[in-house]
């Protein structure tokens, strides 16, 4: 289990690209069962909840890992919320955003430059059953990951053309 906090908009701009993200991926990908949850992060002195997302966690957790199912991944999102104002679960698909930043050069302790790539994203309307939008609702989102980034349309379609 990998867990890392979000401020509101600020979830999954590359799910994969994400070291946390990345940990969770390397085990689902050596075939063992592994989740990512991240937990809105409290804004401008609210209070942090993570208590109230424990008494959903722990049955998820349980469910998930005792489950005879194939092996894959859960990416979970939970809102920063009292426990009375959770509304439930929703099994949703991931939401999709372009990112807009910059690259910044910074230096690190010892003079060394790297580079920084700004987190602004998108917000267009959120699409319907996404885990944006449970977020958005007050639910916690499980979105089920798999590794598989095959562009099977474009398999398909390959018959289609002459290679």
């Amino acid at each position: 289990v990998s867990t890392m906090g979000f401020e509101k908009y600020g979830l999954y701009v590359f799910i994969l690209f994400l070291s946390v993200k990345n940990g969770v991926m390397s085990l689902f990908d050596c075939g063992i069962k592994s989740i990512s949850i991240s937990k809105l992060r409290s804004i401008d002195g609210e209070r942090d909840y993570w208590s109230s997302a424990n008494k959903y966690l722990i049955k998820i957790i349980k469910l998930f890992f005792n489950s005879k199912s194939q092996n894959f991944c859960l990416n979970i999102n939970v809102p920063n919320l009292r426990y009375k104002d959770i509304r439930g679960v929703k099994l949703v698909k991931l939401a999709r955003r372009k990112p807009i930043g910059k690259y910044i050069v910074r230096k690190d302790s010892k003079g060394i430059p790297y580079y920084w790539l700004t987190t602004d994203r998108t917000i267009k309307k959120i699409e319907d059953d996404t885990d944006l939008w449970a977020i958005n609702k007050n639910f916690i989102s499980i979105t089920p990951i798999d590794i598989d980034m095959t562009n099977y349309k474009f398999i398909n379609k390959k018959d289609d053309e002459n290679y």
